[in-house]
């Protein structure tokens, strides 16, 4: 399949890997909120993400981090995991469209996503028990503990990363359009993998208005990105990169989906 031009793939290969290490800690214990996390080389995590599940039983999950470069402090790079248990699936399935109200005139986007999204936390690692966590939306808090990890370095932060897979990078579409609506933070560079269809048609287009360099990477036979379906008023957001799996990763719904069948194939 032909790439898109402009598309880096050794780039979206090592975003790839900030994500795998948002798997690794939670798989190594998945009731840690706060676990350690190997990170790339030359990356220092600088804050945990967590989220709360919202179909009938409330369960906070580690989700993802917010690094910061030890070279080049001005650069940050937020990663996300994808679905993990079956509570996950379920809001998955919580396919409603709703209107996103945090940006206006965003049009409507998937009820499940959206209010996994209202539950996101963002706990600082410098933070101390006593210390109050960062209030607001996901954007308003990422914009705290990003400005607060710059005054601490004497920089301003120049770089905005986002990486993500499945679920995960649902909720970074949503953390694109909040995130602009702020005006605070440099315009994000994003790698999404494995995304399924997150908003109607507004949304989509709200977010290609933005003109940011924004790449989202679909498996062909993965189902995941082909929901929720054609025809049922959402549409994937810009911009597509099409990949094949198929010689590189066993056929399985599941194992086309993970996201090391994405780098193999790319």
């Amino acid at each position: 399949m032909a790439l898109p031009a402009g598309f880096n793939v050794a780039e979206a290969v090592a975003q790839s890997y900030f994500v795998e290490s948002v798997y690794t800690a939670y798989e190594a214990n998945k009731s840690n909120l706060e676990p350690r996390v190997v990170l790339p080389a030359g990356y220092n995590l600088i804050a945990w993400i967590q989220m709360t599940d919202t179909f009938l039983v409330k369960v906070p999950q580690f989700y993802g981090v917010i690094t910061q470069n030890n070279t080049d402090p001005t650069e940050h790079i937020i990663a996300f995991r994808g679905t993990d248990s079956a509570l996950e699936w379920i809001d998955n399935a919580w396919a409603n469209l709703v209107p996103f109200t945090k940006v206006p005139d965003a049009g409507k986007t998937h009820e499940g996503f959206t209010t996994i999204y209202d539950t996101i936390q963002v706990v600082d690692v410098m933070s101390g028990p006593a210390d109050a966590l960062p209030t607001g939306s996901f954007a308003d808090q990422v914009a705290t503990v990003v400005q607060r990890s710059s005054i601490a370095d004497s920089v301003a932060p120049k770089t905005l990363r986002l990486v993500s897979h499945s679920l995960g990078a649902a909720l970074m579409s949503l953390y694109v359009l909040d995130n602009a609506s702020k005006d605070v933070l440099p315009r994000p560079i994003i790698y999404t993998f494995g995304s399924p269809r997150v908003g109607d048609a507004t949304f989509a287009a709200k977010y290609g208005s933005l003109g940011l360099e924004s790449w989202r990477i679909a498996n062909a036979p993965d189902l995941v990105p082909q929901l929720p379906l054609a025809g049922s008023g959402y549409v994937h957001v810009d911009t597509g990169v099409d990949i094949d799996s198929t010689g590189y990763v066993a056929y399985s719904p599941a194992c086309v989906h993970q996201l090391a069948g994405y780098p193999a194939a790319l």
